[in-house]
């Protein structure tokens, strides 16, 4: 960590009773595994962003233009660059694509 501050602000997230007080969030009503999930979850949900994108197919609304674009393309245009070579089935992320690979043909997560 570059300053002591930082680390002291890491270091808080290893004290369960504090860590978990940093992690719930209230509006949600959801406790999260730890402090930089529920960071992400700030970050990319739609209850919690000054302005959203309304997706006009299904009313979901997104954080981002950019979650919005993935999400259209995905489900409703079905296109995705994350294809398994094994079963053809897409994605929406690369991370689900690995974890599938690993969960239904029992290949390592790498790739």
């Amino acid at each position: 960590f570059r300053t002591k501050s930082r680390l002291e602000s890491h270091m808080v997230t290893h004290n369960s009773t504090i860590a978990q007080k940093l992690s719930y969030c209230g509006s949600c009503k959801v406790q999260y595994k730890n402090i930089y999930v529920y960071r992400n979850h700030l970050r990319t949900s739609a209850n919690h962003a000054e302005q959203t994108y309304p997706c006009l197919d299904c009313n979901k609304q997104f954080a981002s233009k950019e979650y919005w674009k993935k999400h259209y393309n995905f489900y409703h245009l079905r296109k995705s660059q994350f294809r398994c070579e094994l079963c053809n089935k897409l994605f929406i992320s690369d991370w689900r694509l690995k974890n599938h690979r690993q969960t239904q043909h029992g290949l390592s997560r790498s790739r």
